[in-house]
């Protein structure tokens, strides 16, 4: 399995700008250094599988995004649904609102502008 760097450093060897490529599930990462080292190569970072029980976490990631300049080279998912294979019904539904009604209050909260948040929601 390749490391973030060793698939950064494949991309840039191709020629292909960096910009093209994002690093998903970047929250299991928990070296926040890397997280602002990729973005500052010029890759997006993102942080999925929001929950309300991560808020904490999530507003720590993005303040060091912030605090890097690199908010607009940052993503945030919930990877939200309801199907999983081989559970019952599908499993357990999970809905598509708990950014909006946990995350962004939270990042408010957290001194984050408006035009911060415009630079990850919209």
């Amino acid at each position: 399995m390749y490391t973030t760097l060793a698939q950064l450093d494949i991309i840039n060897s191709t020629g292909t700008h960096p910009s093209g490529w994002i690093w998903i599930h970047a929250q299991n990462e928990r070296d926040r250094k890397l997280h602002i080292e990729v973005a500052k190569a010029g890759a997006w970072v993102s942080f999925d599988g929001y929950g309300a029980d991560e808020t904490n976490t999530y507003v720590s990631f993005l303040r060091d995004m912030k605090e890097a300049g690199m908010l607009n080279k940052t993503l945030v998912s919930h990877d939200s649904g309801w199907y999983h294979v081989g559970e019952a019904g599908g499993g357990t539904y999970q809905g598509y609102t708990a950014i909006l009604n946990g995350l962004l209050p939270a990042l408010k909260s957290a001194g984050f502008t408006q035009s911060d948040i415009q630079l990850v929601f919209e």
